[in-house]
């Protein structure tokens, strides 16, 4: 067995878009012809950390573990998100994160990602 750590400590801080106390930790990437197909990263949202509004580059699925925030997409509402719960934003897409408190997420890329196929939608009215 081996034991690795992917929290903020072997991270690296991001300010790409205006983010700020955000710290991101790569876990897994899978290239095909030097292209990505899959990656899996650690986001780490200190208490008044933003993802700085852009367009995904590819289907996103943002998987809450702890904490709670803000998401926002395509519609630009601001939807409250917590732990247990996912955002799926796809190619294209704006979106932006934000948390008073602070958030802890796990990042899916990818252009096979279709969770709908396998998880009940929360319908935000």
């Amino acid at each position: 067995m081996k034991l690795f750590r992917f929290d903020q400590s072997v991270g690296r801080s991001i300010d790409k878009f205006g983010s700020k106390n955000l710290v991101i930790t790569p876990i897994l990437r899978i290239l095909e012809r030097h292209i990505d197909v899959v990656q899996i990263s650690s986001m780490n949202m200190n208490p008044g950390g933003l993802i700085g509004g852009h367009e995904a580059h590819g289907p996103q699925l943002f998987i809450v573990v702890a904490g709670e925030g803000f998401i926002t997409g395509r519609e630009n509402l601001r939807i409250p998100i917590q732990s247990g719960q996912m955002a799926f934003w796809e190619t294209g897409e704006w979106h932006e994160v934000m948390t008073i408190k602070g958030m802890s997420a796990i990042v899916i890329e990818s252009d096979q990602l279709s969770p709908e196929e396998l998880l009940l939608e929360e319908i935000i009215e």
